[in-house]
């Protein structure tokens, strides 16, 4: 049986949650084998709120409501307004690329022809910046767009008629919003304004002032960092951002372990005469381990407390199973004390073996089904978990190459 998500139309709060999922189904950090994205998403969405690693460039984030105030305006129906977005968000795409800056543009590879829309990659920071006020999903607007459309036309009259517009209970999007600049969408670039940079640092302050992100927003980002928790020795972080940091740092070692941990178990996976199936990988990934058992003895990971982990990635939206923590607890108990024996021992491998079967069943495990064993490319879920910061440098780039402009 195919597997698919679906979810009960109960409010408006559990959709915007399913809609974070389903964008992070997708994230490049979400290659997640052993389950450990509710931990690793928690953090992140802790320090740099309404980002996700699928974000590319900042100016999409007035994008996508200036296209839709376009749409507002010019009474689009319910039943056309998904179509009349795409056509008008893939009109996008030559402008940026006739630019200098192309970095992060939708549609670089596929043109006319995107398959994800800046609108569903923005939706839910849209909402969590305060740009976007329409407290739902994005098909939730979609169905509700006749309603938004004759409460904005009315607004519009009254506003003609006594100069004061009349405040709604439902607002779109955000009364302060820039003004597109003229001939948008058909001219348009990258780059952002003075005035639109000022305007979205102020959104971030406005909500998230005492996030990583909003810290940076209005600080600046020190050159050179590769890793958040290298702010964390920065003057004026928060306290309660340095504990997030200290514990972000902890985990991406833990978890780069159990990876690695994880990879060697399915290269050393025996074939019918007992050998291993990928001596080379098996090698180097023995390799990388001892590294890793070096790293871990030079830190501190020993001494950190669980407990205060799990206090601290308990945050609305995210939800660690209680399997999810049973998980990481008998992992601590090998990553404290690691060696290349401890971590290559039967007791260890079956740890990892067990955790991917409960998370994907017998059909789609690699340690049980052909096909999956043959799409393992040796390195699955290695990727260091740095917390978006890639997307996060990006986009506060971005901001200040606006703030610096003319």
């Amino acid at each position: 049986m195919a597997s698919h998500l679906a979810w009960l139309d109960h409010d408006a709060a559990a959709r915007e949650r399913m809609q974070r999922l389903l964008a992070r189904l997708s994230d490049k950090e979400a290659r997640d084998e052993l389950g450990l994205g509710t931990i690793r998403d928690s953090i992140a969405d802790q320090l740099f709120p309404g980002t996700s690693t699928i974000q590319t460039r900042l100016r999409y984030m007035l994008f996508v409501p200036w296209i839709y105030s376009a749409l507002e305006a010019d009474r689009v129906s319910s039943s056309d307004i998904e179509k009349r977005a795409r056509k008008l968000e893939t009109q996008l795409v030559e402008p940026l690329l006739a630019a200098d800056d192309q970095s992060g543009v939708f549609g670089k590879r596929m043109r006319g022809d995107i398959k994800r829309l800046p609108n569903s990659v923005y939706w839910a920071g849209l909402g969590s910046w305060g740009i976007r006020k329409f407290y739902g999903s994005r098909d939730d607007y979609h169905r509700a767009f006749d309603a938004l459309r004759r409460g904005r036309h009315v607004r519009d009259e009254l506003r003609r008629e006594d100069g004061e517009a009349p405040r709604f209970r439902q607002e779109t999007w955000h009364p302060s919003l820039p003004a597109p600049p003229a001939g948008f969408p058909a001219s348009v670039s990258l780059a952002l304004t003075r005035d639109e940079a000022t305007w979205i640092c102020e959104r971030i302050l406005e909500k998230h002032e005492t996030s990583l992100l909003g810290f940076l927003a209005k600080a600046g980002l020190p050159d050179g960092v590769e890793a958040p928790w290298e702010l964390a020795s920065e003057p004026h972080v928060s306290l309660h951002n340095r504990t997030l940091l200290e514990h972000a740092r902890r985990f991406s070692l833990v978890a780069e372990g159990a990876a690695l941990v994880y990879n060697y178990a399915l290269a050393v996976l025996p074939n019918t005469d007992g050998k291993p199936r990928r001596p080379a990988q098996a090698t180097e990934l023995g390799a990388s381990l001892k590294r890793w058992c070096a790293d871990v003895k030079r830190s501190d990971v020993r001494d950190w407390s669980l407990v205060e982990l799990w206090e601290v990635v308990r945050a609305p939206g995210h939800a660690v199973t209680r399997k999810t923590k049973d998980f990481v607890e008998a992992w601590m108990h090998v990553a404290r004390e690691p060696s290349f024996d401890r971590l290559t021992s039967e007791g260890t491998l079956k740890l990892v073996r067990s955790r991917e079967l409960d998370l994907k069943g017998r059909a789609r495990s690699r340690f049980l089904n052909e096909n999956a064993y043959r799409k393992w490319n040796g390195a699955a879920g290695l990727t260091p978990l740095v917390y978006r910061w890639p997307t996060v440098v990006r986009l506060l780039g971005d901001l200040a190459d606006g703030l610096r402009s003319a």
